[in-house]
Formats: structure tokens, sequence, C-alpha cells
């Protein structure tokens, strides 16, 4: 474990202590963003509640084979029916303890579970070994092998009175994480993500079901997924014919079990109906479990609240499931109409084959309303002319007010560029709006989203344009309808009116994204409500970035470092977890220079190096391999050059203060200049590249918008040209430069660079109104 991850690890760990014994493992699965931080915060704080007292009751004379005994059944080194050593244990399950162990006679590495005494009857291990049989038919990559199912007794070296009679299954030993595990550490997914993991799902189960095997106990804690080089990671489910706990001809019912047993024949959570009322179940319990698994990724929670097992239940046979919209605003219809079809209670409504999921994700049909108004039509028959007139006059105008649902690349650009909306970035959520846009019909408020991202940019003209067709579409929903009524008066400088359409929109429509529309805003205008608004998102929705990212700068205004801390990495996970690398910078730097703000340029060099810090390049871009950014702030005297201190912004490993000769220097060139032109240069330390490019971003405020210097970015137009001149180490030659012609929208203006640079020269035309530029060398 390297010195930074163990000062996490210890961060983590006194932050954790501190709070209720029972809200500890959510917070370090929360906090952590990482599995070997997570799994050893949570050994530290087994070890704080007092597992040092029970080691020392133990009996002396049995030592550390006593003590390895009391706290699981085997221990390291341990070999079983001697053929299989114990190499770790890796976790408790529902039927037993799972192991890592060497096969000694095939010489590879397996997994054990084990079966616990009060299960390891007669019948209950003939009956396994029937289902072992059963299971072994599965031949699939995305089916866990079972190889055998072993009785024997204890070691033989184990001493008297700890050998047993023991019952174990070996099967395919798999390196990786649970879906669970990844869901508790990342949050939920976007459909973009997901879509690959539930193809490979929907692979595993229609193999099982096609060999006759039904699972029974599918849940995300039985999904493993195992990362692979160079390719996306493979899903395996896991314990097929295994989970069950009593054969499946038992007719108990609901009423004759209590809470307890019902636990012990499946996981409540993820039980069909059918299964919780006692009857014979077949591929439909499959195919609900699949549902309740694809609604946790989506959403990040479970259909069902986490109530008894009976009154779980009663639920799932009386009530429809909290509706998943509500969780993920930007959930596509298609997504939750195949969620609503699998959790059906009566098992004939639900899909008929597992595959079928996937074709109705997959196709792409306009919505078949139209069908349904032809259905109601008034009896009586129509000429076939006329009919089909009709037809084709109400299928029209179902597709203009309908149209297809868009695809997952659209609706996760959607989604991530309304989050950097409200994260306060309007140029980049430009970007991902229009794109979305560009690939497909969006809902009309989609184009309101943007045009607030437009306004906020700074360009009211194409705000206006884009919000024109956000107003006049008919058949929106209510609460579309206030948002873009409330985007129309902000673009017409009425905040305080668009502040009360948003808020009678959050109180008619609580979903965390119309109280993120409403606490932008709020913030925005400085009101205190903002906080506890942003607070109350983190809580409906533990991965919305934007949120836990406005938080943590709410936080460190009030001087609450440690909770900005908590908020600022939650951020970043979930940014991260969403692919979102410019949001992950932007929440590193914003940390970083509020630690400068503060006085405390220590923490800041720990925030700040991966600002500069090396990136992957994508394969066959035709550049290297890192990139390296430099950020210079707007100065006082209309110029532009670094913070007093400049280290948090260059790698400490490649450069120190002494490598910075002067924070403006003037160079005489031929080149014509306007007299009027801003001139700066910056000094870099002595740093090699090769084929490389630079990319030059430059960010301009907004008359009366507070814009953030400290957010990255692309920039709106230009008032006059601006150039970027690129020099040879020693000053004597010029390698290129780059005029940027004005009125553009300036996104990245790239120049070709082969020879070593030292020396940066920017020329900005005389505009006030210019925030900061963004430098990437790209190597």
């Amino acid at each position: 474990m390297s010195p930074e991850t163990w000062q996490r690890v210890k961060e983590i760990f006194a932050e954790a202590s501190e709070r209720p014994e029972a809200e500890r493992d959510a917070f370090v699965r929360q906090a952590a963003g990482d599995g070997e931080i997570e799994r050893e915060v949570l050994r530290l704080l087994r070890l704080s509640d007092g597992a040092e007292e029970r080691l020392a009751e133990v009996n002396p004379q049995a030592g550390m084979l006593q003590s390895a005994a009391d706290q699981h059944a085997f221990y390291a080194g341990e070999v079983l029916a001697r053929r299989y050593e114990i190499r770790r244990f890796i976790a408790q399950g529902g039927m037993g303890e799972v192991y890592e162990a060497e096969d000694l006679e095939q010489g590879h590495p397996v997994a054990i579970k084990t079966v616990r005494g009060e299960l390891a009857t007669q019948d209950h291990v003939f009956w396994l070994k029937r289902e072992v049989e059963t299971a072994r038919r599965i031949q699939h990559p995305n089916v866990c092998r079972v190889f055998d199912l072993v009785e024997t007794q204890s070691s033989w070296d184990r001493p008297p009175g700890l050998s047993a009679p023991i019952v174990f299954l070996t099967m395919e030993l798999l390196a990786g994480e649970t879906l669970a595990e990844k869901l508790r550490r990342e949050g939920a997914m976007s459909e973009r993500q997901a879509l690959p993991l539930l193809r490979q799902m929907v692979a595993a189960l229609a193999a099982a079901h096609q060999a006759g095997v039904v699972h029974r106990d599918f849940k995300s804690g039985n999904v493993m997924i195992v990362p692979r080089t160079g390719g996306p990671p493979r899903v395996v489910i896991t314990d097929f014919g295994l989970a069950r706990q009593v054969p499946p001809d038992s007719r108990a019912t609901a009423s004759t079990w209590s809470p307890a047993t019902i636990a012990t024949f499946g996981t409540p959570a993820y039980m069909a109906p059918e299964q919780i009322r006692g009857d014979r179940v077949g591929p439909p319990a499959d195919i609900y479990a699949l549902g309740v698994v694809l609604y946790e990724m989506l959403t990040g929670e479970l259909p069902y609240p986490e109530d008894s097992p009976l009154a779980m239940a009663v639920k799932k046979m009386r009530e429809r499931p909290i509706a998943p919209e509500t969780l993920a605003p930007a959930l596509r219809r298609t997504w939750s109409a195949a969620m609503y079809r699998c959790l059906e209670a009566d098992p004939e409504k639900r899909f008929a084959d597992v595959r079928e999921i996937l074709t109705h994700l997959e196709t792409r049909n306009p919505r078949h309303l139209w069908w349904r108004l032809l259905g109601r039509r008034h009896g009586g028959k129509l000429k076939l002319a006329g009919a089909a007139v009709a037809l084709a006059a109400v299928a029209a105008l179902a597709l203009w007010l309908w149209p297809p649902e868009p695809g997952t690349e659209a609706v996760a650009d959607w989604q991530e560029g309304v989050y950097n909306l409200q994260a306060g970035e309007p140029v980049e959520a430009v970007r991902r709006l229009e794109r979305a846009l560009a690939q497909h019909r969006l809902p009309a408020v989609a184009h309101a989203y943007l045009a607030l991202a437009w306004n906020e940019a700074g360009f009211a003209d194409r705000a206006r344009g884009e919000l024109n067709r956000a107003l006049y579409k008919p058949l929106q929903p209510e609460a579309d309808r206030l948002f873009a009524r409330a985007v129309q008066l902000q673009l017409a400088g009425q905040r305080d009116g668009a502040l009360a359409l948003l808020e009678r929109r959050a109180t008619a429509s609580p979903q965390p994204a119309a109280l993120a529309d409403l606490a932008l805003l709020e913030d925005q205008l400085g009101r205190p409500e903002a906080e506890p608004h942003w607070k109350q998102i983190t809580v409906k929705s533990p991965n919305h970035p934007a949120a836990h990212f406005r938080l943590a700068m709410a936080y460190v205004e009030e001087n609450r470092w440690k909770e900005a801390e908590r908020e600022f990495v939650l951020a970043e996970t979930y940014y991260g977890a969403a692919g979102d690398a410019e949001m992950v910078r932007s929440v590193s730097a914003h940390r970083g220079f509020a630690h400068i703000q503060h006085g405390d340029i220590e923490q800041a060099r720990n925030d700040l190096p991966s600002l500069l810090g090396f990136a992957p390049r994508p394969p066959g871009s035709g550049f290297g391999p890192c990139e390296r950014s430099v950020t210079l702030m707007a100065g006082e005297a209309d110029n532009f050059a670094l913070p007093f201190d400049p280290i948090p912004y260059v790698n400490p490993d490649l450069a120190n203060s002494s490598d910075w000769p002067g924070l403006s220097h003037l160079k005489q060139f031929d080149e014509p200049r306007d007299d009027q032109d801003l001139f700066v240069s910056l000094i870099l330390p002595p740093l090699h590249f090769c084929a490389g490019y630079v990319e030059l971003h430059i960010r301009k405020g907004i008359s009366g918008y507070q814009n953030d210097a400290l957010v990255y970015g692309a920039a709106p137009k230009l008032a006059s040209r601006a150039t970027l001149w690129v020099d040879a180490p020693d000053v004597s030659e010029r390698l290129l430069t780059l005029e940027i012609p004005p009125e553009v929208l300036l996104d990245v203006q790239r120049a070709q660079v082969g020879k070593k640079i030292t020396s940066l020269d920017f020329t900005i035309g005389d505009d006030t109104t210019i925030d900061y530029i963004k430098l990437t060398l790209v190597y």
C-alpha cells in the first residue's frame, strides 16, 4: 500500500470512527472509492470495535490456530480432502464461507464454498449433488463453472476437538468484485454503462434456461465483474443451483414462514412473488430478479424498501415498485418499461424469454400510443381510403409528438450536460447537450436546458432561438412546461419570477432533477436555501455529482473542510464513474484553489498535481500518450500571470520554483502587433515534447454573470483576435504563430509541435472580460 493510500485510509477511518456504528459501513463504501481502501478501513473498524479483547480471550494453548478456527471454518495452509490447500478467506455467503484454495492435483487455484453445518443433512447433500450435476450442463463463459461437491472430515492436521464433518463445493475462482460491491462503491450506472453488463447477464441466464436450470437466487451479489486486459469486463453469474436451501418441490407458503425462513430460501429483495408464495418456479422468477438488478443498476436503489421480508412480500404482490424515473430522471421510457414488465407480479405478464429484454431495449421503435388511439375510435365501418388517410395522419402526429426513443449515447450526453450546467460549467454543458440533440430528437425540455446553457455562456441570441423549440411544443408534461417558462424569465432578466416557478415545480414534482434546477438558481442568487436543497438531493440521489460538488463548495465557504473533502471525493468519484474526465479535473482544481484562497498551500500541493498529471490518450490518435495542462488566471493589470506560488501548477517531480525565471517576460519579434493587445509570456521548466500539439482554450466572462475562473472549458466568441506564439528553448527561434480569428466559437485550436518547448507566449485582444486561458500540451 502506497503512503498516499495509507493516508487516505487513516482519514476515512478517523471520520468513520466518529459516526454511529450502524452508519459506518455505508459511509466507508461511499467515501473510499477504491476496493483496497474500503477493505482496509473496514478491517481497522472491526479491530477498533473490540477485536483485540476477543482475541485475548482465546485459549492460549491453541494459539493462532484456535484463533483462526474461532473466526472461520478453515485457516490458511489447511488441506481439505488431502487435495485442496486453503490460501485465504474471501467472504461470508448465505450458504457458508468462501475461500481461495489450491487444487494440489490439478495445480490451479479454485474457489471453495462451504455448506453450513445445519444445511449439510443427508437429504440436502443428496439434493445438492443432483443440482451440481444439473449446473454442470451450463457451458457458457458468463456462468461460473462448478467442479465438484466434496464430503469429508476436517483436515488430518487439526488438533483433537476441532475436527468435524464438512461439505463444500469447488468452483471457478474469479478475480474481481461483485456487481453489488461496484454499485456500493460507484453508485448508479448510466444506460450506456449498464447495457454491456446486461447483455452478458441475459446471455448467461438464457444459456441456463435452455439447459433447464433456473437460478432462483439471482441478485447483484451473485454477479461478478471480472476485469479483462484490453477489453470490457467479463460478467460471470455465480451460484447456479446452489443458493437454494430447500428442494424446488417444497409446498411451504408465506403464511407458514417466519422472516428468517424467507431469508433462508433466497434473498427477499430479489425474490419473485411466486417464490414467496411457495409456488413452483421457472425462468420467470429469474426474469423478475433480473428486473430488480436492472432497477438497482440504473437507480442505485431497490424497487421496494428493505422492510421486513414479510412486509416486502406483501408489497410485491399488491403494489407497483417505486417509479425509477423519480430516482433517475434521465432514464428513457424504454428502460423503465422493461423494468416494469420484468417486475410484474403475474409471471405470465413478464417477458416470455429473458432475451426479449434486450430485443425490447435495442429495438428503437416509435411509441405505439397512436395504435391505442385508433383502437378507441367509435364503432362503425369506415371506408378503406378514409381509414388509410386517418391512419397516416395520426401516425405522423404521433411521430412528431412522441418521437422514437433516444439512443443510449444521446441520453448519457443529455444527463451529463445537465450535470455540467448545474455544476456551473455552461460551455461544457452546451457541448454535451448539442451532441445529444444532434444524435436524436429528445423531449422538448432538453432544448430548454440547452437554452439556459447558452444564456449562461453569454449567447443570448442562441439561447432565445433554442428556447422557442421548447416553448411551443404541445402536450408537454407540466414540470417541463414550468421549467421552459422559468428559463424564459431568466433570459429576460426576471430571476425572481423564474425562482417562483422553479419552487412551484419542485413542490409539485419532488424529483432530484427539479430540486437541482431550483438549487442552481438559488446558488446564483445567493439564497441560503441552496445548501439544504443540495444536501437533500444527495440523499435522494446519492450519485448526483453536481450536487456533491455544489455542497462541497458551500462547505468551503463555511470553513467546514472535513465535510467539504468528503463531498469533493464523492463528486470526483461519480464524475469519474460517468467517464467525465474534464469534470474530475474541475473538481480537483476547485478543491486545490480553495485551499490556496484559505492560505493552505501545502494542502494545495497535494490536491493540484492531478492538474498537470499524466492522462492517457485514446489509441490511434496519432499523438503521444500524455498531456499536461497549465491554467493562467487573469491578473490585476489586464494581463495574465500565475499566482504568487506557482508550485501547485507544476508536477513536483519535474519542476520547482527555480525552474520559473519569471512570470512575465516580453520578447521583441518582427511580427506586427497591435499596441492595444495584451501580451504575456509564460516561461516553462524544460520539458520535452515530441510530435504533439498545443491546445489553447480561452474563457470569456459575461457582463452580470459571475464566471468562475477555475473551471475548465471552451470559450465563447472573442472580441478581437488572439495569438499563440511558441518559442524554442533558446528563444532564438519561433516555432509557430497560431492566429485565432475573432467572432468564432473557440473550442480547441491545435498546432503541431516537433521540438522541445520552454516558452509559450500569448497575445490577447484588449477585452477585459476574458477570465483565463487554459493551455494543454499534448505529447
